[in-house]
């Protein structure tokens, strides 16, 4: 049955997403916020310093969104590995 391999591949990326959606959108904003920063201050470097802080924020945003994102990513991987388990075994 190859709708349910397909579905388990096309559910993969979308898992992704959704576990890396916020911090996505928080790095793209800080990238504004340097460039600003980058225009209104020409005398500082703004690559050494918005590395490390789009790290950091990066890793704050995964710690704080698990507790959230955890319980419904726990259940579309049970709900996947259920479907890819049961594609396998042809039915």
């Amino acid at each position: 049955d190859w709708g349910g391999r397909a579905a388990c591949v096309v559910s993969v990326p979308v898992i992704g997403l959704e576990l890396i959606g916020p911090v996505l959108i928080a790095v793209v904003l800080a990238d504004g916020a340097f460039g600003l920063m980058a225009r209104a201050v020409p005398q500082m470097n703004v690559f050494v310093i918005g590395l490390p802080v789009k790290v950091i924020v990066a890793f704050a945003l995964v710690g704080a969104s698990l507790p959230f994102v955890g319980t419904h990513l726990g259940d579309d991987l049970q709900h996947q590995l259920a479907r890819g388990l049961q594609a396998l075994a042809g039915g």
